[in-house]
């Protein structure tokens, strides 16, 4: 069986906030952890991401996935896929 890549499925891209350990991220970007405590789901990460522009080139993968037609598929993810095949809102969820 062939493997396939869907860059729609990358991680978060986190950019500028990557590798950083915690004491570091709140040295660079003090307002992200307020910003991320109020509304984890809209937060931009500086030079990267949401939560909320990630899930749409997603949720376009997965129809990628179930438009190939039956067969063996394996497909690893995060919560944030886990709550948008369950149903649930990313917003909902973190409120």
């Amino acid at each position: 069986m062939a493997l396939t890549v869907l860059d729609d499925l990358a991680e978060v891209d986190l950019s500028d906030v990557a590798g950083l350990l915690p004491p570091d991220r709140l040295g660079r970007f003090p307002a992200l952890t307020e910003a991320r405590a109020k509304d984890r789901y809209r937060t931009v990460m500086p030079g990267g991401e949401s939560y909320e522009t990630v899930l749409p080139r997603a949720v376009c993968a997965l129809e990628r996935i179930r438009g190939d037609g039956p067969g063996g598929v394996l497909i690893v993810f995060h919560e944030m896929m886990r709550t948008h095949l369950l149903g649930l809102t990313l917003h909902r969820q973190w409120l």
